[in-house]
């Protein structure tokens, strides 16, 4: 365990940024988006001219005062930053060694009120975490690894441990649902919150889940939405195809996802990806989050972005390097760039 409190530093958002993205083995990394292949025209992810004309994202808009504010939270080089959540007033981030990311990290917890940092627990691979009714849940990438959940002044609960690269884990009222390795390729599958064996949902390589009252979402890295029914674990649903799934969540019971091509919602049973904001070239994005009805998007060298949840145009919030989901948490927007972590008052 170590601690470390960090002064206020206020930094400028155009100085001081890694030049690189993160880790190869990131699936939203540049080498990986780039070789994928595009949608077939007509495609629901890739926009028609009408569509573009009418809410392509200029980008150029007039910046947020996001960029005159921007403070640095904490760095943790030589270490890497992979995810990031929030409990209460406080930031939860996961590390890794770059390079070896299977060598294990840590989860390191920091108060925002005045920025102490506190590592919580070692971890097997690059830890995923994220932040669902209360609870702190974390799937180690190692194989084995671990997925668990904590809760501040609580023991951490294991919900299963020797599983194979566990990642992208979501939960409702009762299961757990992660990703995981298996002999001929990944899979998802769910274990109860109070304790129980691991059940394979679907043979899938997906890389987003998402959970509602009715179904599971699994969004593959290129490819449909597909939804599986929670009283049969029948895949009944599916929507058209995202280019580069790089985050997906449920709003007011649409699916909004965001991909190379900008964000796009969807409603079952409808099956069409309604445009939010688009881009005009494809560019690379790499998280998402909503607040104050905004979608707010991280887009790596292009920093970070947010647009109407209604629909429109994208605009910047800040020129800073941005991976992973922008995070909201105590009055700040944060958000995390290599081995560091930024925030302002939006």
């Amino acid at each position: 365990m170590w601690r470390a409190t960090l002064p206020w530093l206020a930094v400028a958002a155009c100085g001081g940024e890694p030049s690189t993205l993160p880790d190869a083995a990131d699936a939203n990394d540049a080498a990986i988006l780039d070789d994928a292949a595009p949608d077939a025209p007509g495609d629901a992810g890739e926009p028609d001219a009408s569509t573009e004309a009418a809410i392509d994202a200029a980008i150029d808009a007039t910046p947020l005062t996001c960029i005159e504010t921007t403070e640095l939270v904490l760095d943790v080089a030589p270490l890497r930053i992979w995810t990031s959540a929030a409990l209460g007033s406080t930031l939860y981030v996961s590390t890794y060694p770059p390079g070896d990311p299977a060598a294990g990290g840590e989860i390191v917890a920091i108060a925002m009120p005045d920025l102490a940092a506190t590592s919580i627990a070692t971890t097997a691979g690059r830890g995923v975490v994220r932040s669902i009714a209360g609870w702190l849940y974390v799937a180690e990438g190692a194989q084995p690894g671990s997925v668990w959940r904590y809760r501040p002044g609580q023991a951490i609960e294991t919900l299963a441990s020797g599983r194979d690269g566990p990642s992208g884990v979501i939960a409702d009222d009762t299961h757990a649902f992660w990703i995981e390795g298996t002999a001929s390729g990944r899979a998802i599958v769910r274990a109860p919150l109070g304790g129980g064996a691991v059940v394979p949902v679907a043979t899938l390589s997906a890389v987003q889940l998402a959970v509602d009252d009715q179904r599971l979402y699994a969004g593959e890295l290129a490819g449909p939405i597909r939804g599986y029914r929670k009283d049969s674990w029948f895949n009944n649903w599916s929507s058209g195809s995202v280019l580069l799934n790089v985050g997906m969540l449920i709003d007011d019971g649409a699916i909004v996802v965001v991909g190379d091509h900008g964000v796009f919602s969807v409603r079952p049973p409808a099956t069409d990806l309604v445009p939010i904001a688009t881009v005009p070239n494809l560019q690379p994005h790499h998280g998402i989050t909503l607040q104050d009805g905004f979608v707010w998007v991280t887009a790596g060298t292009a920093g970070l972005r947010r647009a109407p949840r209604a629909g429109g145009a994208f605009e910047q919030v800040t020129p800073s390097y941005a991976h992973g989901d922008p995070v909201f948490v105590d009055g700040y927007l944060t958000w995390t760039g290599d081995d560091r972590v930024y925030r302002c008052r939006p």
